[in-house]
């Protein structure tokens, strides 16, 4: 019998979960290390590398926030969430994400 739907779900975010977690902790060791104990790395490739850490974890903590289902088909994508990301109406929602609103 196959596994259910429910618990591939649950061990999707079981594994989410581990991976952002790792994804902290290393990010900032490295950001830790850049700053403070590599000395050989100067000017604009410390601040690369900073910059692109910081980066990696904001996507990480944005992905955990609003915890996206994304479906591919083809050359297209669907994008859903059932969460609200703090709390937000569904305008303000929109309003993020860049998609115009239509007065009804």
């Amino acid at each position: 019998m196959p596994p259910s739907y429910l618990f591939l779900v649950s061990l999707a975010e079981k594994v989410g979960l581990l991976v952002f977690c790792a994804n902290m902790f290393f990010g900032f060791f490295v950001i830790y290390l850049t700053l403070s104990e590599i000395e050989k790395a100067i000017g604009a490739y410390k601040h690369l590398i900073i910059l692109f850490t910081s980066v990696g974890i904001f996507l990480s903590v944005m992905n955990k926030i609003v915890h996206p289902n994304i479906h591919f088909y083809d050359k297209a994508f669907i994008f859903f969430t059932l969460a609200s990301p703090f709390d937000l109406e569904r305008t303000d929602s929109e309003i993020l994400l860049g998609k115009e609103t239509c007065d009804e």
